[in-house]
């Protein structure tokens, strides 16, 4: 979904909703937008899909700013670490686990290549994460032993977030006060 230099993904992460993500950007970039906003609320999906916008947002001619509503969930998250900036709604969360893969009747030698091939999803993962916070690579894997919940605040701390959205009233008490840092 599309609103001038606004677009959507509001949905689990497919090849299908990443491709009109970025057909949508394109042609915003086209007519001539210079700064895109990407609202995400998503619990995530295919990593392949998910590199794939991660490849398009990195090299992409224009600023891509994120903004985190919700809960962003796996994939979406490491898609939102991405962006050049990123920013979170107060009540925002960003939600990391490791790579799942295959279900309990996948045959041995298919389960093996699949295990192979996450591990060199992961990899990617990492360095992403690594070069997109103030995390180390240690900290990452520490991180993917459990699923974990990361608010705004927190976010910001380890680097994961450059802003947190205030309220309209907030910036009014702020005002109102004299601070309008």
């Amino acid at each position: 979904m599309k609103n001038k230099n606004s677009v959507y993904l509001v949905a689990p992460i497919s090849d299908e909703t990443v491709v009109a993500t970025i057909a949508t950007m394109e042609e915003m970039m086209r007519e001539g937008t210079h700064r895109i906003k990407l609202y995400i609320a998503s619990p995530g999906g295919s990593v392949s899909a998910g590199l794939a916008l991660c490849d398009f947002i990195r090299s992409a001619p224009c600023k891509i700013t994120a903004i985190a509503m919700g809960c962003v969930a796996s994939m979406a998250a490491i898609i939102f670490l991405c962006c050049d900036e990123k920013i979170m709604l107060k009540n925002s969360t960003l939600m990391l686990h490791d790579i799942l893969i295959g279900t309990p009747s996948t045959p041995i030698i298919k389960a093996e290549t699949q295990f192979e091939y996450s591990k060199k999803l992961k990899a990617k993962i990492v360095d992403i994460m690594s070069e997109r916070t103030k995390l180390s690579a240690d900290k990452i894997e520490d991180i993917f032993v459990r699923d974990i919940y990361i608010d705004a605040i927190d976010a910001k701390k380890l680097g994961m977030c450059d802003h947190i959205k205030e309220y309209k009233d907030d910036k009014y008490k702020k005002d109102k006060e004299g601070d309008t840092s």
